[in-house]
């Protein structure tokens, strides 16, 4: 399975720069993420994600948040009920990351996220890759012999472990440019890490592409200062983007969010 893999992704390689309308995945690398949704939380939240790569783009999402807005969508276009969704949804795990990352969309070099925050976002950026330092130790992950390295991205210092066996200069999140995939990436704070826990050859999935005629355009500062005002007081947020901006609990009283600080992966 190994060296079918190995050959798969010599063969992308080898087709990177072929010109086409619509990207395959060849590769889908599945990862555990540890993280920290706010600067108060005590405990690192959890979510399954999925980098699926091809012969010219990657996407990073989160599995179960996929799944299930496929299944809504899906059920939504037939007419399902509020109540037939929740039914159909609510025996699959709850995705926590909202995120999309598209690198190498829509063009070579650029970056697309897509993302929700009571109403759909994204923004587009250039292609930035973290700046590494290569270290003279190994390990082994998946039985793939890995190198480390050390880096530097927006603020933050990570730690990877990478492959050379799967000669691809991709990874999790915002993540990439070393000699081969990274399997395993962890910020210095101990905030943020990622733990690759499959590799599956894939054959015949178009590689997605976002739909944004139905999403706001904003710029990535922009959309930090979204999440800040969301997190300090999520009913006035609500209220800006024209939404209720009320919530009730259970007993009819107004629900109250004390105010939160966001944790970011990058400044």
């Amino acid at each position: 399975m190994k060296r079918i893999l190995l050959l798969s992704i010599i063969t992308m390689m080898a087709c990177y720069s072929a010109a086409q309308k619509r990207d395959t995945v060849r590769l889908r690398v599945n990862y555990m993420a540890e993280f920290k949704r706010y600067v108060e939380d005590k405990k690192l939240r959890t979510d399954e994600m999925v980098l699926d790569i091809g012969h010219q783009q990657s996407r990073f999402y989160s599995r179960w948040h996929d799944f299930r807005w496929h299944i809504t969508d899906s059920l939504i276009a037939r007419g399902a009920s509020f109540a037939e969704v929740q039914g159909a949804i609510s025996d699959y795990p709850r995705g926590r990351v909202f995120d999309n990352i598209y690198k190498h969309y829509p063009q070579k070099d650029r970056l697309t996220l897509t993302t929700f925050l009571l109403k759909h976002f994204y923004y587009e950026e250039a292609l930035e890759k973290p700046v590494w330092t290569l270290i003279p130790q190994d390990t082994v992950i998946l039985g793939y012999r890995c190198g480390y390295a050390e880096g530097t991205f927006r603020g933050r210092k990570w730690r990877a472990c990478y492959t050379e066996e799967i000669p691809v200069s991709e990874g999790p999140w915002k993540l990439g440019g070393l000699p081969g995939l990274i399997l395993y990436a962890a910020e210095s704070s101990g905030g943020f890490s990622y733990r690759c826990i499959g590799l599956t050859q894939v054959r015949g999935a178009v590689m997605p592409v976002p739909k944004l005629k139905k999403h706001v355009r904003c710029s990535r500062r922009q959309l930090m200062g979204m999440i800040k005002e969301h997190d300090k007081d999520p009913r006035a947020f609500e209220r800006k983007l024209g939404l209720p901006g009320i919530a009730f609990d259970a007993s009819g009283k107004p629900l109250k969010h004390p105010p939160r600080t966001p944790a970011f992966m990058e400044d």
